[in-house]
């Protein structure tokens, strides 16, 4: 995973993607130069950074996390994950090769 200096987001994105958790923020070109030398110069922090990016990549921005969040957004609930829906899948795999 990366350790990443980022202008303020005016966006926003899945999860708990926040400053200081997952990247170090800036405002201006002396702030990017100055973040990008505190990364390389604070290995704990780019540890650190590294470390909870890819824990947010496995939970928020993986292809099946992706699937799972849309759905359990639709349904307005956690529902407990795709493999509640194993049965379907091994279904529709048994007709499809049929």
């Amino acid at each position: 995973m990366k350790a990443i200096v980022s202008e303020k987001l005016v966006f926003g994105v899945p999860g708990d993607f926040a400053p200081e958790r997952h990247y170090v923020e800036f405002t201006s070109p002396e702030g990017c130069v100055e973040a990008a030398v505190r990364l390389v110069e604070n290995r704990d922090l780019r540890a650190r950074l590294m470390s909870n990016n890819a824990a947010y990549y496995r939970k928020c921005l993986r292809p099946d996390s992706l699937i799972d969040n849309a759905l359990a957004a639709a349904l307005g609930t956690s529902y407990g994950g795709l493999a509640e829906f194993a049965p379907i899948n091994r279904t529709l795999q048994r007709s499809v090769a049929a």
